[in-house]
């Protein structure tokens, strides 16, 4: 029986697809003049900033210094983001039915609280991990171990709905159960044997 469920944020709460994209884009255009279609820069979606960027510097000093501008040029491109269409309805639900709510994000927590706090989402959960709270980052477990852990839940009455691999495999080895956020999910081969893909936030009633 689900008694807890933890939600990614990026690409599963939150519409943040196209602002990610178009801010690294920039971002690699002006800072090292890199031109990048955004269809390569998918591999982003679902992984710390500073992950993504090693696949440009091999400098921890350069890679800090850029996503400090990426966060500023993110944040920039505001008006990209977006609550995807049934989570404030799906969320109140949830709650006023017991369930405990969390979030795992790859998101650092100064971005998170930002966000959070335009959509009123807040006061929804009672635990928040991001990646400024774990040294190892998705798809390591520590991340939702340590949200089981603040919860007091058990892997096997909690589940996971995310919209990357990254997510996938995190749950996998947290051993939590995983439903596949397929609003905002990229097509992916590892997801053809899910047994939850949702195709809207309220199929998760159902799954529950």
């Amino acid at each position: 029986m689900i008694k807890t469920i933890l939600f990614d944020v990026d690409g599963t709460l939150i519409d943040t697809e196209q602002a990610i994209l178009r801010s690294l884009k920039e971002l690699l255009n002006e800072e090292l003049h890199l031109i990048v279609p955004e269809a390569e820069l998918t591999f982003v979606l679902g992984i710390p900033g500073e992950k993504a960027l090693e696949r440009y510097s091999d400098s921890p000093a350069e890679r800090a210094r850029l996503l400090t501008i990426w966060v500023e040029k993110l944040a920039a491109h505001s008006t990209d983001v977006r609550l995807f269409d049934g989570i404030v309805p799906l969320l109140t639900k949830l709650k006023n039915t017991g369930y405990q709510l969390g979030v795992v994000t790859s998101k650092l927590r100064n971005e998170l609280i930002k966000e959070f706090a335009s959509f009123e989402l807040t006061d929804f959960f009672e635990v928040v991990v991001t990646a400024s709270d774990t040294k190892k980052h998705k798809p390591n477990p520590e991340s939702i171990l340590k949200a089981l852990e603040e919860l007091h839940a058990r892997p096997e009455e909690t589940i996971y709905i995310g919209d990357s691999v990254y997510d996938l495999r995190c749950a996998q080895n947290s051993q939590v159960v995983f439903a596949l956020a397929g609003w905002g999910a990229q097509p992916a081969e590892e997801f053809s044997t899910l047994e939850r893909i949702l195709s809207q936030p309220n199929d998760l009633l159902a799954v529950l």
